[in-house]
């Protein structure tokens, strides 16, 4: 996730339980919460807030399965997942924690970005012959 996502341990939140997840900031940031009790507060004191927060949750559960889904592809549609949805993590993160996201061994992420890049200055080259 970035800047200006919402990112939760979905079962761990909605049934105040521990979560066997981790989340972790990669980046020195500002984070805003929200506790179980003041959702619940919000929804009880603002019903329209209930329409807003179904919109997120729909956005994010879908959100979820396509990255859920990604990641049964083979490694280079995985990659290419990363590439298309959010390039702008590449530089950010570390590449092991990008592999580990795209559930791939480092090594293995390596030889997909290089593939990548090499399928990409492939295209560019074409384009400029075909000008």
């Amino acid at each position: 996730m970035k800047e200006g996502d919402l990112f939760l341990s979905v079962g761990s939140f909605f049934t105040q339980s521990p979560s066997t997840e981790t989340i972790e900031a990669m980046e020195d940031c500002i984070l805003h919460y929200i506790t179980f009790e003041q959702l619940e507060e919000a929804y009880r004191e603002f019903p329209e807030f209930n329409l807003h927060g179904r919109v997120i949750l729909q956005y994010y559960y879908q959100l979820s399965e396509k990255r859920n889904d990604m990641r049964e592809q083979p490694a280079i549609d995985r990659f290419e997942f990363l590439m298309n949805d959010q390039p702008e993590l590449v530089g950010r993160v570390r590449d092991k924690d990008l592999a580990s996201y795209l559930a791939m061994a480092p090594e293995t992420f390596s030889v997909q970005k290089s593939k990548f890049a090499n399928k990409r200055k492939k295209t560019q080259r074409g384009r400029k012959v075909s000008r």
